[in-house]
C-alpha cells in the first residue's frame, strides 16, 4: 500500500541498513513488506539470496519497467521500500514521484549534507513536475549511540535553522548493525550472547520504524482528508 523511497545521490550513507531495519521490524509485526534494490551493487539482493527472509527483495528491474514493478509490488504489499543506488539516476526520478514518504539518510558529516541537500531538491524539483507536496524527512544514520557528538548536533541545528523535517529517531553506529550484511540475517536471527548491545539495537530499529509508521500514517490521514 505504502512506498517508501529511500535514497541520496551519495553512496555510503545508509541507505541499505536503513531499509533493512525498517523493513524487517515490521515484518516482525507481521506485516509484508517488500524490498526493491535499485543499487547495481545489489547488497540487499545479495543479503536475501542467503537463507530464509521474513521480507522479499527484488532488484535488477530495467528502468522501462520500474513503474510497473513498483506499482505491482505497491499492490501486494503492507509496504514497498525502495532502496535506490548513489546516483541522481532515471529511478531515483520516477521513484520519487511514486513515493509515499522519501527518506534522505545522512551521516553527521559536511559532505553528506551537501548530498542530502542534493536529495533534497531533486524533491522538490520533482514537486514542480506534478504540482503536488511530496513529503520527505531526513535521517540522521551511524551516529553515537550515547552522548551525540559536536557534528551531529551541528546537523541538526542547521536543519532545524532552515526548516527541513526530519526523524527524531537516528541510526546508530552499533555493531549489530554492521553484522547484519556480513551474517545475511535480520536483527532477530543474532545470537544475543555473541552481541551485548542487542536489545538497544533492536529498540533504536524498532523506534524507526515506529517513527516512520507514524509520519506515512498522517500522511495517509491528510490526504484522506484533502
Amino acid at each position: 500500500m505504502a512506498v517508501l523511497v529511500i535514497g541520496t545521490p551519495k553512496g555510503g550513507a545508509g541507505k541499505s541498513t536503513t531499509s533493512l531495519l525498517i523493513g524487517t521490524a515490521l515484518a516482525k509485526r507481521g506485516a509484508k513488506v517488500q524490498i526493491i534494490d535499485t543499487d547495481k551493487n545489489g547488497d540487499l539482493l545479495g543479503w536475501y539470496g542467503q537463507g530464509k527472509k521474513p521480507i522479499l527483495v527484488t532488484g535488477n528491474v530495467r528502468d522501462e519497467d520500474f513503474i510497473p514493478v513498483l506499482d505491482r509490488a505497491a499492490a501486494a504489499n503492507d509496504l514497498v521500500i525502495v532502496d535506490l543506488a548513489g546516483a541522481a539516476t532515471t529511478v531515483m526520478s520516477r521513484s520519487i514521484l511514486r513515493a509515499d514518504l522519501v527518506l534522505i539518510p545522512m551521516q553527521p558529516g559536511a559532505l553528506d549534507a551537501k548530498h542530502a541537500a542534493r536529495m533534497v531538491a531533486l524533491v522538490q524539483q520533482e514537486e514542480q513536475v506534478i504540482r503536488a507536496h511530496i513529503p520527505f524527512r531526513i535521517v540522521m544514520t551511524r551516529t553515537s549511540d550515547s552522548v551525540p557528538t559536536k557534528a551531529t548536533r551541528r546537523m541538526v541545528e542547521q536543519m532545524q535553522a532552515k526548516g527541513l523535517p526530519f526523524l527524531a529517531t537516528q541510526v546508530n553506529q552499533r555493531e549489530p548493525f554492521r553484522s547484519l550484511f556480513e551474517l545475511n540475517c535480520s536483527l532477530y536471527d543474532l545470537d544475543p550472547k555473541q552481541f551485548g548491545t542487542l536489545p538497544q539495537a533492536i529498540d533504536n530499529a524498532e523506534r524507526l520504524a515506529d517513527e516512520v509508521t507514524a509520519v506515512l500514517t498522517t500522511i495517509a490521514k491528510t490526504r484522506t482528508a484533502a
